[in-house]
């Protein structure tokens, strides 16, 4: 059942407040909350905040106009095909599951998730007009190009169980939940890496700050809200068996999507897109308290590539108390739970 946006009856201690099936007030209590690790979270999110403008695309506009039609192809289908994951993000998550998240300091996260959503389409945006000057062809991809209308798609199809339902119950939410962590720790890095690699130091930075948000925050929000719900009202066979066939299929979606996108590219072997994808979808299971689905123990050289590129790994390199920022700080605190 969906939260009351206010309920004067409520008689639930903010202090007792469940993850879905609660009775909150509709207040939100910064001070008051069992789940520990949401308001350090929440103060993570705030310390990472950024905006598009500070990306400066314009020397990014001559390099693109020098790439070969294939290549132009390869950064725009990874482009289009971003901007369509977080327009999904921006819309599923306050529409979707926020309405069923009954602790108010979580919800207050995915008020703030959903934001930053909306400012990587934003990025998104910019880059479509002021590298490729073609918005319109852009945001249009998937009317003439089949495997991008694929690719969206699958990634659309994950969220059905809370469209389809007027009164989802907790597996169609853990299952939601679930769908939130593919997207974030499976679907979105190949696209990534393939921007990346063309070495664009406007559209590098953006990715960045994107990736930063995703890996930092998104993943383990998800990975927290998953495992509560599932601590609170445990989970069926039946789920489990939905939540591993679902990983099963987005990587092979996400195979063949990043061969696709990456033909013209160097560094993008079919044996090393097998190893980076099967390696992070064993990521998400195992940050699902899963057992991983795949044999690959190692990333690869694209996960290496990532790594390389992560605004996190740069952040992690201070190691001087008085370099660390408000965010680094409160990173060592979000996974305490667990």
């Amino acid at each position: 059942m969906k939260k009351q946006y206010y309920n004067p009856d409520s008689t639930e201690n903010f202090m007792d407040a469940k993850i879905i099936g609660g009775d909150p007030s509709g207040i939100i209590n910064t001070s008051r909350s069992p789940h520990k690790w949401a308001l350090p979270l929440y103060r993570l999110m705030e310390s990472y905040t950024w905006y598009p403008e500070e990306c400066n695309l314009s020397g990014d506009k001559q390099l693109y106009n020098n790439l070969s039609d294939d290549m132009k192809r390869a950064y725009d289908m990874a482009l289009a095909q971003l901007i369509q994951n977080d327009s999904v993000q921006a819309k599923q998550l306050p529409e979707g599951i926020a309405p069923y998240i009954t602790s108010p300091m979580i919800s207050a996260c995915l008020v703030r998730q959903a934001y930053e959503e909306t400012n990587h389409a934003r990025t998104y945006a910019l880059g479509a007009e002021e590298v490729c000057s073609d918005v319109d062809r852009i945001y249009t991809m998937d009317k003439h190009e089949p495997a991008l209308l694929r690719k969206n798609l699958a990634v659309s199809k994950m969220y059905e169980s809370i469209q389809t339902k007027n009164n989802p119950d907790s597996q169609d939410i853990l299952k939601i939940a679930a769908a939130n962590q593919v997207l974030e720790e499976l679907v979105f890095p190949g696209g990534f890496c393939v921007l990346w690699s063309f070495k664009f130091p406007g559209t590098s930075k953006a990715i960045g700050f994107v990736q930063r948000d995703e890996q930092g925050t998104h993943v383990p929000l998800f990975k927290n809200i998953f495992r509560e719900i599932k601590n609170q009202e445990g989970i069926e066979n039946s789920t489990l068996e939905y939540i591993r066939n679902l990983v099963k299929h987005m990587v092979n979606e996400e195979k063949i999507w990043t061969k696709e996108i990456s033909k013209p590219l160097m560094g993008f072997s079919d044996k090393a897109i097998d190893m980076f994808i099967e390696y992070q979808g064993n990521s998400v299971l195992t940050n699902l308290g899963l057992e991983p689905e795949f044999e690959i123990t190692d990333g690869g050289p694209l996960l290496e590539f990532v790594r390389l590129n992560s605004m996190l790994s740069k952040d992690r390199k201070k190691t001087n108390f008085f370099e660390i920022s408000v965010g680094d700080y409160a990173r060592n605190t979000i996974d305490e739970d667990y």
